[in-house]
């Protein structure tokens, strides 16, 4: 593996999330007394939506417990999730498979009653359980899937260059001498004709 990709990245500036972030993963990482404490008040911000708490009652209880203002306790609450992440995100997609299991559950049991109005109210809740698209027509659709042609015009360098490393049996797209060029993506000809 070549130096440049073993290579550690290098901030101008390293913010205190960056080192409170790098200091989870290495023991060696020094943090001052504030960034220490800031650290406890994510470690506790992050406990508290654990447990579901809002993020309101979050806010509140890092303002009992630390005696910071507002904007630090909500501050705090963002920083939790940028390191740890979302809980209530994980959280509300798990309320969405336990729903959806639920009215399929449900389906079975109006199924197993031969009772078709409940079956299809389960169903109906069931399917606004997904994202279907419906508003894709079959046309769409298959325009969607079907294989597409691109045309590519490059010069004749870079014709005789690819028929050359072709030639080889193997192609080197990093030691190819391209360059990257502005585009503009015109329309399809059989798109001005239907219209």
């Amino acid at each position: 593996m070549s130096n440049k990709l073993t290579k550690r990245v290098k901030l101008d500036r390293e913010t205190t999330i960056d080192k409170i972030m790098a200091s989870f993963f290495d023991d060696k990482i020094t943090l001052t007394v504030k960034q220490s404490e800031k650290k406890r008040r994510m470690e506790t911000a992050f406990s508290h939506m654990r447990l579901m708490l809002s993020i309101q009652q979050t806010a509140k209880r890092l303002r009992e417990e630390f005696g910071v203002s507002e904007a630090t306790a909500y501050r705090d609450i963002k920083d939790a999730t940028t390191i740890f992440g979302d809980i209530h995100d994980v959280n509300a997609r798990g309320v969405r498979i336990v729903l959806r299991e639920a009215y399929w559950r449900a389906y079975q049991l109006a199924l197993k009653a031969e009772n078709i109005e409940l079956q299809m109210k389960a169903l109906d809740r069931f399917k606004e359980m997904f994202d279907w698209d419906d508003d894709m027509t079959n046309e769409e659709l298959k325009d969607k899937i079907q294989a597409h042609v691109y045309n590519i015009k490059i010069s004749r360098d870079t014709a005789k260059a690819l028929k050359k490393q072709l030639n080889t049996g193997v192609i080197d797209f990093n030691d190819f001498g391209a360059e990257y060029a502005d585009f503009e993506e015109l329309p399809n000809d059989s798109d001005e004709e239907t219209n």
